[in-house]
């Protein structure tokens, strides 16, 4: 039988991992624009939203607290 505090620790462990998965997911909310979303270069290909993988790690580095 479960007591308050294991039904709080529950809860908060729940929430804890909800935020950590979407902590790992902020390119997920930036859309494609035709150009890097870091640096501003143009890009043919329409669904990519980086020029490279530098300026897509650089871009979640600052966008982590965002999302």
């Amino acid at each position: 039988m479960s007591d308050e505090t294991d039904l709080a620790d529950e809860i908060i462990n729940i929430t804890l991992q909800a935020q950590i998965e979407q902590a790992r997911r902020p390119h997920e909310t930036a859309s494609a624009t035709g150009f890097c979303l870091f640096c501003g270069e143009p890009i043919a290909e329409p669904n990519r939203r980086w020029c490279d993988a530098d300026c897509r790690n650089d871009w979640e580095l600052e966008n982590r607290d965002i999302v």
